[in-house]
């Protein structure tokens, strides 16, 4: 059933892949996982596509939760995981203070990966509402939709090109 507003986390995904990886600015204010679970997205009204925002505003807005597209270590001192843990205005935010980053796969690098899109839906989900998720694993429930998609599980593989970082908490 629908969470009730009162009830949804505030949440913000950063170090989101476009075309590259990217720093905790590059976001995306519609990101479907935090529609299909009902999360709060801090940046939602930024417009739907792709969108970087200022490091002021994520500071302003300091959601309960934070997810890190891990397509970032890509960049040189891990991206936007580099960045939480020595950007001094970063290092203050609630979710990083109260252990609350988490890894999710990307799916947006070209093209849309659908599959991974559910998969990082089941890991938000489960995380951030734990009771209404309590019969999945996120990391089988991957494989099962991975399978279903693309003809053989995939997340161990496509974890590990992330240094086994997706679907985990990230300390900062």
């Amino acid at each position: 059933g629908d969470i009730p507003e009162a009830e949804q986390k505030s949440v913000y995904v950063g170090g989101v892949s476009s075309a590259g990886a990217h720093g905790i600015i590059s976001t995306e204010p519609a990101y479907p996982p935090f529609l299909w679970v009902h999360a709060k997205n801090v940046a939602a009204g930024m417009g739907a596509a792709h969108a970087d925002i200022a490091k002021e505003a994520l500071v302003d807005w300091d959601p309960e939760y934070i997810f890190i597209d891990v397509a970032t270590i890509e960049i040189d001192n891990n991206g936007a995981i580099g960045e939480l843990k020595s950007d001094p205005a970063l290092t203050g935010l609630s979710a990083a203070k109260n252990g609350n980053v988490y890894g999710v796969l990307p799916y947006n690098f070209y093209n849309i990966n659908y599959e991974t899109v559910l998969a990082d839906a089941y890991f938000i989900g489960k995380t951030l509402y734990p009771e209404r998720f309590e019969d999945v694993d996120p990391a089988q429930k991957a494989d099962e939709i991975f399978a279903f998609f693309i003809g053989k599980p995939n997340f161990g593989d496509l974890n590990g090109q992330y240094s086994d970082l997706g679907f985990t908490q990230i300390s900062v």
